[in-house]
């Protein structure tokens, strides 16, 4: 779990995206492995990002 955090916190800096730390518990594993190995962003952290700067 560790590891797995560690590679999240890299994701997120080098994607320059607070919103997605703050969204990791609203997408599944799957899909942010998925983002992981394709370089892009898991599509429900994108709808969560989106949805959160609406609300500010």
């Amino acid at each position: 779990m560790q590891n797995l955090k560690n590679a999240f916190n890299i994701f997120t800096i080098n994607n320059l995206s607070i919103n997605l730390r703050y969204n990791f518990l609203n997408f599944s594993s799957r899909d942010f492995m998925q983002g992981l190995f394709t370089q892009s962003y898991p599509q429900s952290a994108v709808k969560g990002c989106v949805r959160h700067k609406r609300i500010k």
